[in-house]
Parts: structure tokens; C-alpha cells; sequence
């Protein structure tokens, strides 16, 4: 009776020693899996089974023999061997949804006899998209940069030739042909400038000028402007609720965006036809399990989510993680750039949002856009209506600062034709002795006082902020206005400077004749 006591108490103990072995296996926050020498699962707690079921679709009683299963696609055999780079095995499943795995395995030894292994998975998958996306971030950064660089030189060129091209159009008696000609040049150049837009908006180097508006009535306008341009086979569905759809952006940008994600939408729809979903809804994230981009924050911050999904072709699982690099296409040379996403990609970053994509092949693909929402909402705006003509001016005399020779040209040539008077200067330092002689010297007649100083931004010894800077401290009022091939950066800055309006490289003359009738008319900068 003893004996058999004794080994009653010695398996009651043995029992709640497993069950507790159990217990903290159980909670170990990593994927643990013991296998005795014949590949035969022993114990395995509860995200063991999990990855198993993911891995190699095998429950906790399974025995994996070796050569017969693979996890992730690699032989255990292999797994269960050192790997040849890092402490873990990289393993991946494509999916949907596509997961990322780390796995280690320690052999168990008695003396010089194999008793099992010790398997630890990790999910990684978060991990891996943080980095991908980091990765993609800095690549975009490095284009960001260099397309900043020679964007100024770029735009100068440019801006030149649809200057020059714009003047010889406009010549009286010429023939035709010649006429055609320049207007062929005149849209090669502005379709220039688009790319270089494209560059700097992916980079975040392009100017983004903000404000509060209501997203609802906006894309309803936009909605109705693509039901007028894309295939009547594609069919539109706008779907909103009742919150208040505000955020901080800038108008031009999101219309560029919904642009860009419609045309790629048109361009994935077969031929016979498709949906393109739009969905407007506001929304609160506060678990950090339920963020759907790994960078958004569970801080309790309040989203405008926008999404767009079509019923296309959609992207193959290989593409996904590349499609917002600039110059990276699937479509067929000519028909593409690859730089609609990576512009789209830009901006939002750009408005502090975020961006998500979700496809399947043969099903079409989603993408969703994070925008942080207005604790109050912001008026409607209304629709902007830009005048075509050049106003012209009454001969007053206006200070080009240029160091561009060939810029500085075209630019007192086009506001010569505009009826305007040109004093010229290479940089910031002539235009201040310019503007010192006509201080100490009365001009003639009014026509010949300098009304209004136009700078290029960065010059050498010194540039518009500078200038703007000097003549005030000078107690000159004349209005300066910049023009810049350069990404403006902090428009507030230009403005604390003394900086009243300014004009991006290229512009064409009727956007010239326009700011500097607005300006000298002491009209404000349209918000």
C-alpha cells in the first residue's frame, strides 16, 4: 500500500509539473514547439499551433518527419540545422495575407545521443513591413534630394524656352506652320514641368500650400469630373456617411491624387467594364492591435480615410512592395512612367498621412489613404476660377534680379511685352545699389520709380530673402515677388521676409501678367 501511495504522489507530482511547464509555455510570447527524436511534437503552445497552421498546415500531435515537411517552404531537415547567415531562419508565406517568420532550433543532447529539438518561432510580419516600408522611405528620400537639386537648373531651361516659345506664337504675320511649331514646343514644356512636379512631390520637396477644407463636397465634384472622363463601361460608386469629413490639404494635391489612383483604376478595368468604389468614412484607432498601417500611432487621433478599390486585374504579390518607387512600372513601354504612385505616395505623406494598398489578382485592388481629421470643421470651398487673360500694365518700371543671363532675358522680354518698363540686376547686391541710387535720387517721372522688385530666390553673394530683408531695413515698401526653379519650402518664411507673392519656374506669361498685375494692384496672394 505504501509503494503504491508513493507512486501515486510521484505521479500526482510529476502531472502538475507538466501542467505548470505547460502553463509557462503558454505564455511565452514566442511560438515554442519541442520535437523528441523522431520529429514527433511533444509539446507546442498555443501561436505554435497557430504558425504551424500557417506554416505547414500541421496540429500539435502531428509527427513531422524529415524530407516529407517543409514549413515556409523549406525542408525541416534544414531548418533544424544552423542557418548559414544571422541566428534565425528567415521563412515566408505569400499568402494572402503575406506573413514573415523567424524560426531557431536548439538540439537537445543526452551524452552524444540526439533527444529532440527546441523550436522558437517569431511573427515578424510587422516587423518586415516597418522595414520594407523604412527602406522604401529612404529610397524616395535619396530621389527627393537629387530631384531637388537639379530641379532649379532644370526649370531655368524650361522656363526659358516656354517663355521664348510663348512670345514667337503670340509674333503677328507668322505663317502657320511655324505657329504650330511653337505651340508643340510650348505643351513638350509643360509637359516637362509635369514630370518634374511628379519628382518633387514623391521627394516632398514641392510646395504645398494647406488650408481647412470639407473633403465630402470636394470629391463629389471630383466624382462627377470622373464620370465625365473615364469609360462609360467603368461604373462609379461614391459611398459616405454623415460625419464631417475636414482636414488640413491643399486642394490641387488631394485632385491630383484621386487623378492618379482613378487613372491607374481605368487602366487595370478590362474592357468590358468594371467598378470603382470610392469610400469616404471618418474613423478613431485606439488599439495598437487594430492599426491597419504599421507607422500610424494608437494615440486615439481621429482619421478622414479615404479609399479607392477596383475591380481590375489586380497587382501580383511580388509587385506590391515596390509600387510607390519612382519609375517603377508594370505597364508596357510608353504607357506609363511609374511615377503616378510614387507622386501619390508624396502627397500624403506630405499632408501627414499614410497610405495602405491591398490586392488580389483577378479581384482588383484597394487603395487607403489616412488623413488626419479637423477637431472642427472647415468651410466649403468654393470653386476657384482662374482668368485666361494677361492684363497688361501702364509702362511702370519693374527690377528683374536674375543671375541666369539668358533667364533674366526671357523674363524683362516677356514684361516688356506686357507694357512694362525693365531695370535688370545679376543678384541681390546690384539690386540694392539700384535701389540706393534711385533713393538718393528723385526719379524723372513716376513711371520711372521701381515699383516692383522681381527676384529669383537663390543667387549667388545674395538672394530674394536677403534682398526682401535689406529693403525693409532700409524703409523701402516696394513689393517683392520671387520667382523660383528651387522647391519653396516654408512659404511662411517668404512672407516674414517681406516676400508679398511668388511664381514657380517654369510659368507661362499669362501666370507672369496675372501675379504682377495682382501685386501692383496691392492685391493679396489668393489663400
Amino acid at each position: 500500500v505504501g509503494a503504491a501511495a508513493e507512486r501515486l504522489r510521484l505521479l500526482t507530482e510529476i502531472r502538475e509539473q507538466a501542467h505548470r511547464i505547460q502553463q509557462t509555455v503558454d505564455t511565452v510570447p514566442e511560438g515554442v514547439i519541442l520535437l523528441n527524436a523522431g520529429r514527433q511534437i511533444v509539446l507546442a503552445n498555443p501561436l505554435a499551433r497557430e504558425y504551424l497552421a500557417a506554416l505547414a498546415d500541421a496540429q500539435a500531435a502531428d509527427a513531422l518527419p524529415p524530407g516529407s515537411v517543409q514549413l515556409g517552404g523549406r525542408p525541416l531537415e534544414e531548418l533544424l540545422a544552423p542557418p548559414s547567415n544571422g541566428l534565425w531562419h528567415q521563412l515566408q508565406i505569400e499568402g494572402p495575407p503575406r506573413r514573415s517568420f523567424e524560426l531557431i532550433a536548439r538540439l537537445i543532447k543526452e551524452d552524444t545521443k540526439t533527444e529532440g529539438w527546441v523550436l522558437v518561432l517569431r511573427d515578424v510580419t510587422v516587423e518586415r513591413e516597418i522595414e520594407q516600408r523604412m527602406q522604401q522611405q529612404d529610397r524616395l528620400a535619396a530621389v527627393g534630394q537629387l530631384a531637388a537639386g537639379i530641379a532649379h537648373d532644370f526649370n531655368n531651361i524650361v522656363a526659358v524656352i516656354l517663355l521664348y516659345a510663348q512670345m514667337s506664337r503670340d509674333a503677328k504675320n507668322l505663317p502657320d506652320k511655324v505657329r504650330n511649331r511653337l505651340a508643340t514646343i510650348e505643351k513638350q514644356t509643360q509637359r516637362a514641368t509635369e514630370l518634374i512636379d511628379q519628382i518633387l512631390d514623391f521627394g516632398r520637396r514641392s510646395v504645398v500650400e494647406r488650408r481647412p477644407m470639407s473633403l465630402l463636397p470636394f470629391l463629389k465634384e471630383q466624382v462627377r469630373l470622373l464620370e465625365r472622363t473615364l469609360p462609360e463601361s467603368i461604373k462609379i460608386i461614391f459611398d459616405y456617411g454623415s460625419d464631417d469629413y475636414s482636414i488640413n490639404a491643399d486642394p490641387t494635391r488631394i485632385q491630383q491624387i484621386m487623378l492618379n489612383l482613378a487613372v491607374n483604376a481605368r487602366d487595370a478595368i478590362p474592357e468590358d467594364g468594371g467598378n470603382l468604389l470610392i469610400k469616404l468614412d471618418r474613423v478613431r484607432i485606439r488599439d495598437i492591435e487594430l492599426v491597419p498601417v504599421p507607422e500610424i500611432q494608437s494615440s486615439g487621433q481621429e482619421w478622414v480615410r479615404m479609399s479607392m478599390s477596383d475591380s481590375g486585374a489586380g497587382i501580383p504579390a511580388a509587385d506590391l512592395p515596390r509600387i510607390f518607387e519612382p519609375f517603377y512600372t508594370t505597364k508596357a513601354v510608353g504607357e506609363g512612367s511609374g511615377l503616378g504612385l510614387a507622386q501619390v505616395w508624396g502627397i500624403v505623406r506630405h499632408h501627414d498621412g499614410y497610405i495602405d494598398v491591398t490586392s488580389t489578382v483577378g479581384q482588383g485592388t484597394t487603395f487607403t489613404i489616412y488623413l488626419p481629421a479637423l477637431t472642427t470643421a472647415a468651410p466649403d470651398l468654393a470653386e476657384e476660377v482662374t482668368a485666361d487673360k494677361e492684363p497688361t500694365g501702364r509702362g511702370e518700371t519693374i527690377l528683374v534680379v536674375e543671375d541666369n543671363e539668358d533667364m533674366r532675358e526671357a523674363l524683362a522680354s516677356s514684361l516688356i511685352t506686357l507694357n512694362y518698363r525693365v531695370v535688370e540686376a545679376r543678384n541681390g547686391i546690384e539690386a540694392l545699389e539700384i535701389m540706393d541710387r534711385q533713393a538718393g535720387t528723385p526719379a524723372a517721372s513716376e513711371q520711372e520709380q521701381i515699383m516692383l522688385v522681381f527676384s529669383d530666390l537663390i543667387m549667388p553673394e545674395m538672394g530674394a530673402k536677403q534682398l526682401a530683408r535689406a529693403l525693409r531695413q532700409r524703409g523701402l515698401s516696394v513689393p517683392v515677388v520671387v520667382m523660383t526653379g528651387h522647391p519653396l519650402g516654408k512659404t511662411g518664411e517668404l512672407r516674414d521676409a517681406g516676400v508679398v507673392d511668388w511664381l514657380r519656374k517654369p510659368s507661362t506669361i499669362t501666370q507672369l501678367a496675372q501675379v504682377v498685375a495682382r501685386v501692383l494692384a496691392g492685391e493679396p496672394r489668393p489663400a
